[in-house]
């Protein structure tokens, strides 16, 4: 994304929604889009929709990485495969993304999945998205 705001991140989050259902909580760390340090409860637009939607924001604590360290593990992953070249034009580079999100999800075993893959385990939420929000 260009950007990392909320008009940029809601589609994206809601093409998600609308494949793979709507989640319990989603865990965040502390930056843009996902809280705002001067809001009630650090909770921005993005956060109120969650709620909204009965997804519970979860945030790691501020400057304590390890308390997602499962997404971390996969950012430096992600960083030493597909970015290091990084492709010439977003083109490529998106190329390289996917090539990785394949790899990572669908054919390399995982330890902590008692080396099943991702895809394997993965089971889409029952709970589906309102394309309207009740109020």
């Amino acid at each position: 994304m260009h950007h990392a705001n909320t008009k940029s991140s809601k589609p994206v989050f809601i093409d998600a929604f609308r494949n793979y259902g709507i989640p319990l909580q989603i865990h965040t760390d502390n930056g843009a889009p996902f809280e705002h340090i001067n809001s009630l409860g650090r909770l921005s637009k993005l956060g109120v929709w969650f709620i909204e939607l009965g997804i519970k924001p979860v945030y790691s604590d501020p400057s304590h990485p390890e308390q997602n360290g499962r997404h971390e593990r996969m950012h430096r992953e992600l960083k030493a495969e597909a970015t290091k070249p990084p492709g010439y034009s977003l083109q490529p580079q998106q190329r390289k993304l996917n090539a990785f999100v394949k790899e990572y999800n669908e054919l390399r075993p995982h330890e902590a999945l008692d080396m099943k893959t991702p895809a394997s385990v993965h089971r889409r939420s029952d709970r589906t998205y309102p394309e309207t929000i009740e109020s």
